[in-house]
């Protein structure tokens, strides 16, 4: 497919395409669903323009199951699998980032916990009640993450950025006024007085703010735990004979990233063929980050809202050796002698781990001769 001078030609090219499912439903309500979705491999290539690169997926299986039984909390659960990612980007002809991440693991599931004797008690609040408790726990996982940028990787990422969004507004704009010229005439006419009365109040409405618009704006941007538990006050959900709580449910969750090792390799020059480059790695990552919302009556205000965040980042987080010495974190920088660096110049393939396990070689190479 020929998409231009901004990305040229595109090819995309999937193999071994897969899928399997159950369902079993009762009329007690009882609904047990799985579906299971899977790919051997899929690319995607673009070439000959400004914006061009490869992506390529390698043995995906996605799956979802929901179950729900009546009198239970409903229980769903979504996850992929992924053997390896290999993204190269080039702007103009320049590779300008390398990244492959090795047996990706992602899976993302809801917890629902509501406690009956709570939930139609109309006691006074107590600090520890929790009536209903709604969670969205998520896990990121993986084996090996390689990044390799260079030293206008962030300016070449917003051109392309810049390139990709003015290509697909002029395709939009184009399509809009195809899909408008084979509509009858009467229509065209109303759609375009409608269109135009809207511009009309929007720059109405855009007038000079006060300084209080401003604050109430800004107060609402971050407000936005109030409208989610105004959602699920009083929810009714088909499994449970009685509503969730109008006040004091618990919402949150926990999301979790880990993995075995980070290596990010910056070099510094405009590509990869740079003679200095710094290698930054991470062995074992762990980022967790937990929060909790909470709406609690208060002596000033009617409602107030109690928020939890907690935050933790490790290194290390599978060593059960008290003694263990092994490094956790590496700074390496790394200068490749000139005829090292021809060798790299001279390599022109376009398989990300190949590129990887030169860029490896070449480093041991320069550490064994130093």
């Amino acid at each position: 497919m020929n998409m231009g001078n901004v990305i040229g030609n595109v090819a995309w090219m999937t193999k071994d395409f897969r899928s399997n499912g159950r369902l079993s439903i009762e009329s007690t309500g009882h609904i047990n669903l799985f579906i299971g979705i899977g790919i051997g491999g899929s690319s995607l290539d673009a070439k000959s323009g400004f914006v061009g690169g490869t992506i390529e997926l390698s043995k995906i299986d996605t799956y979802i199951h929901i179950r729900e039984e009546p009198g239970i909390e409903p229980d769903h659960t979504l996850g992929l699998k992924l053997f390896a990612l290999e993204l190269r980007l080039d702007y103009v002809g320049t590779s300008v980032l390398m990244t492959r991440i090795s047996s990706l693991d992602v899976t993302l599931r809801d917890e629902w916990k509501i406690n009956t004797q709570t939930t139609n008690n109309n006691d006074a609040f107590m600090p520890t009640r929790r009536p209903a408790i709604i969670f969205m726990h998520g896990d990121l996982g993986w084996d090996q993450l390689q990044i390799m940028i260079s030293k206008s990787t962030t300016v070449d990422l917003l051109e392309m950025f810049y390139k990709l969004g003015e290509f697909l507004g002029q395709q939009f704009k184009s399509s809009k006024r195809v899909f408008n010229s084979l509509q009858p005439r009467n229509q065209r006419v109303i759609s375009s007085n409608s269109f135009k009365n809207k511009q009309q109040k929007k720059k109405s409405n855009d007038g000079p703010r006060t300084f209080n618009q401003t604050a109430i704006s800004d107060a609402r941007h971050h407000r936005h735990w109030q409208r989610v538990l105004a959602q699920v006050a009083g929810l009714q959900l088909s499994t449970l004979q009685f509503s969730l709580p109008s006040n004091a449910t618990v919402l949150g969750g926990t999301m979790e990233f880990y993995g075995c090792n980070i290596s990010l390799a910056c070099f510094h020059g405009i590509n990869f063929t740079s003679k200095n480059w710094t290698l930054f790695s991470l062995e074992e990552p762990c980022i967790s980050f937990a929060t909790e919302a909470q709406e609690i009556p208060s002596v000033m205000l009617n409602i107030m809202l109690l928020i939890i965040v907690k935050l933790m980042l490790l290194t290390g987080f599978r060593v059960s050796k008290e003694n263990d010495q092994r490094y956790h974190w590496t700074i390496i920088r790394t200068v490749v002698a000139e005829e090292h660096r021809q060798l790299l110049s001279s390599f022109k393939s376009t398989l990300m781990h190949e590129k990887l396990f030169l860029f490896c070689f070449t480093f041991i190479a320069v550490t064994l001769k130093n």
